[in-house]
């Protein structure tokens, strides 16, 4: 192989010109690259609700619901100016970009109508009327509207101190065909807000548009950190190669697979979300922290004796294993993300998995090319942790690796007790992926204070024969589903078609309300429902399907799981062979059925991942016991973050599902950096204490960078303005930092635990056939030459 390299170092002029004229192609399409998030991406297709809502979604509307609540600072609703301003921005709402204008809701609208019954008959009308003209008989008019409209009263604060307008963007853009970009609608929400706020006013926006544009928005500032990383990762690893020139080469290395990763992405169809936005960052990460060890293998042949670039194809065959093992094990914990059903977390699998690959091009062909050209001859300057690695190496043995154990067991056995305590889903209320002070969770607190319902809806359907409403059994099986779930905790408010008849009974017999039950007659059942409304909003288009309306509220995991368990025990009970009763519909369906993909996936993808990665060690090792030693740190890493996970009230949702993953398949690589070492040196000879000081000594300082480096990348996360993203960077920089401080800490004992001979020779763990240092001659080659040839 190490001919093959020479080669390679030999036409490095023609590489470079290939790389480049890579690089400007797909640095041009990464020009255009764009943030977004769409609703459709977010739902795992294969649950049962969401099986039941997609095919729904047309006859009823999609989960994409929006709101615009406008409260006056002081004084309540009804005055002139507020309700011209109302007026306005209802209108405003039916001109969005993509808003299903037969299901926009508020008090101008002439769908939110009353209807009376006066000694001449029927009388209806508009809440507010059409002659209406801002008196305050006018006013008073309106009110008692409100009150015998449920839709009006579900639109006005409990205290009349505010209105909203309701309404539902398109799945589908109708001149694209393809899904709704709510780009556009959230900036023409947006500039409602801006329009209308004033120090007398408050504009209160909620819906999915709204929440993707925020999450954009805040997503475009973590760039900053990824400049701040970059530098403080550069000052870092020059003060351990003490030249700017290699610690250009090494950055330069480790950005380019992020620009190609960006360009493949758009060249793909594929765009960045909230949550892929992780991946450049890794992606760099990794690629800095291997490119780091290819320049300390470059820098110890340089130290030997070798030419820059005799150095640097020695130092590709050094490293072609143990990076490609390293990488194969990061690639098989993204991919194992394509499990899970949800298109985002594919998504970030297939992203993750190609930056692994280009960094294998960028790290093993680039960047020794690179270094080829470099003059530098770094010395080997005594390490201050010189005392630290004997340390370690003596802790395989005696009381220091039973102490070691005992401890690592202990940590444990605490962290899967704490770890037991993990809540899937959201732990705190309003929108889990924002902070608490965010504007929108401002919102959702304003609506949620103020009026009587806000978006977090569960959407069950009720399918039945042909002419539902006329049948007397689905109709008493609806309202006693509805009398069940009132009794729930954590229901705010259940709309039903029972609800509407029982209404129209009472109307229709003088406004009695001992009438208020259900008739049993047919055509009785039917007028009613028409009367009541039920076929606007409640009922399709071929009469043999109804939707049920609950109102929870909150989101969070403690308010979705008891709601979401009554309703499918009180669907199990009523359901019969003539009438089925289906959950699916609205964002707590949509919440409740992903909390349930991710309590399934979590065990496998742990399972999972552990087993790839304990599979590839094995391969590369042939060994169980060198497969057991890497990746039992791996897995106590992994328990310490689960219990973190528990003390710090994080729950396990979509944005911290594949963190674990990507802890793992990154955190291997220093295990597997470090016990490769280690087994070189056995079989070169040494004793275990030897080999394991060698291994600290030519490893270790770059481990040690390697996990300062991805965890400070991923660590400025913390301060994104996005909860997701500061909960995502601090545990991977909590899984960088534990996966390698037990490498560091647990592999003296497990050696000692696995491994009794302690004297060198003879068969050992390890894929490399020579030891790590001084490899065997080569014939000449034309690289044997001190000077550098020029760069083309």
């Amino acid at each position: 192989m190490t001919k093959l390299f020479e080669r390679w170092v030999l036409y490095r002029s023609r590489g470079l010109w290939i790389f480049s004229l890579f690089t400007l192609l797909l640095g041009i399409s990464a020009l255009g690259v764009r943030v977004k998030a769409p609703l459709e991406n977010l739902v795992p297709r294969t649950h049962p609700f969401m099986r039941t809502f997609l095919p729904l979604r047309n006859a009823f509307g999609g989960a994409n619901v929006f709101l615009v609540a406008l409260v006056p600072r002081e004084g309540d609703i009804f005055n002139p100016t507020f309700f011209k301003i109302l007026e306005e921005t209802t209108n405003a709402v039916l001109q969005l970009p993509g808003v299903d204008r037969g299901r926009v809701r508020s008090l101008f609208t002439p769908d939110v109508r009353t209807l009376t019954i006066t000694s001449g008959g029927y009388e209806g009308e508009n809440v507010v009327p059409s002659d209406f003209a801002g008196t305050k008989n006018d006013f008073e008019r309106v009110k008692t509207n409100i009150g015998l409209n449920k839709e009006a009263q579900r639109l006005v604060a409990r205290d009349f101190r505010g209105a909203m307008i309701r309404g539902s963007l398109l799945d589908l853009d109708p001149a694209m065909g393809a899904p709704l970009d709510t780009g556009p609608s959230a900036r023409a929400l947006e500039s409602l807000r801006q329009r209308w706020q004033t120090p007398d006013l408050q504009v209160h926006i909620l819906g999915f548009a709204t929440l993707a544009g925020d999450m954009a928005q805040g997503a475009r500032k973590i760039l900053a950190f990824f400049a701040l990383a970059g530098v403080l990762s550069a000052l870092l690893l020059r003060r351990i190669v003490r030249y700017w020139s290699l610690t250009g080469m090494a950055l330069l290395a480790a950005l380019l697979p992020v620009v190609w990763l960006v360009g493949l992405l758009r060249m793909l169809r594929y765009g960045i979300n909230p949550l892929s936005m992780l991946i450049p960052f890794l992606v760099f990460a990794l690629g800095l922290s291997h490119g780091a060890q290819m320049v300390n293998a470059w820098a110890r042949e340089r130290r030997a004796g070798a030419t820059p670039a005799d150095a640097a194809a020695r130092s590709m065959d050094a490293m072609r294993l143990p990076a490609v093992l390293a990488l194969a094990t990061d690639a098989f914990g993204f991919l194992i993300l394509f499990l899970v059903p949800v298109p985002m977390i594919q998504e970030i699998g297939v992203t993750a998995g190609i930056g692994v690959a280009l960094i294998i091009f960028s790290n093993l062909l680039f960047l020794p090319m690179l270094l080829s050209f470099s003059a530098a001859v770094p010395t080997d300057r005594p390490s201050r942790a010189d005392g630290v690695w004997r340390g370690l190496s003596e802790a395989s043995r005696g009381k220091p690796a039973v102490i070691l154990l005992i401890l690592a067991l202990l940590l444990g056995g605490g962290a899967a007790y704490w770890g037991r305590r993990v809540v899937v889903g959201s732990t705190h209320p309003g929108v889990p992926e924002l902070r608490w002070n965010s504007r929108y969770n401002q919102d959702w607190r304003a609506v949620a204070n103020l009026f009587p319902v806000g978006l977090d809806l569960l959407t069950v359907y009720v399918q039945g024969p042909t002419e539902i409403t006329q049948d007397f059994e689905t109709t008493r099986a609806i309202d006693r589903f509805a009398e069940r779930m009132r009794a729930v905790p954590g229901v705010q408010r259940v709309i039903s078609s029972a609800d509407g008849v029982r209404a129209a009974n009472v109307l229709q017999n003088e406004g009695f309300p001992k009438w208020a039950g259900l008739p049993h007659h047919p055509q009785t059942l039917g007028a009613y429902a028409n009367l009541a409304g039920v076929e606007q909003g409640l009922m399709n288009a071929a009469a043999d399907t109804l939707q049920l309306l609950v109102f929870t509220q909150g989101n969070e995991a403690s308010v979705l799981a008891p709601v979401v368990a009554a309703a499918k025990e009180a669907a199990r009970d009523l359901s019969t062979d003539r009438t089925r009763f289906l959950l699916g519909g609205g964002n707590v369906a949509v919440l409740a059925a992903t909390n349930e993909t991710v309590a399934r996936f979590n065990r496998v993808l742990l399972w999972g991942i552990w087993g790839a990665v304990g599979l590839c060690c094995l391969i590369a090792f042939r060994s169980l016991r060198g497969a057991l030693i890497v990746t039992l740190p791996l897995l106590l890493a992994s328990l310490l973050a689960n219990g973190l996970m528990a003390l710090a009230g994080i729950g396990i949702t979509l944005s911290t599902l594949p963190v674990v993953s990507l802890g793992v398949g990154v955190g291997v690589d220093f295990a597997v950096y470090l016990y490769e070492s280690y087994a070189a040196g056995r079989r070169s000879g040494r004793t275990r204490d030897q080999a394991l000081l060698d291994a600290y000594r030519t490893r270790g300082r770059m481990v040690a960078f390697t996990a300062s480096a991805t965890s400070l990348g991923v660590g400025l996360w913390v301060f994104s303005p996005l909860k997701l993203q500061a909960d995502m960077g601090g545990l991977l920089a909590f899984l960088f930092l534990a996966n390698a401080g037990m490498a560091f800490l647990l592999l003296p004992p497990l050696i000692g635990l696995f491994e009794r001979k302690t004297t060198g020779g003879g068969k050992s763990d390890g894929f490399l056939r020579g030891p790590e240092r001084g490899f065997p001659q080569n014939p000449p080659s034309p690289l044997r030459s001190n000077a550098s040839p020029p760069l083309f």
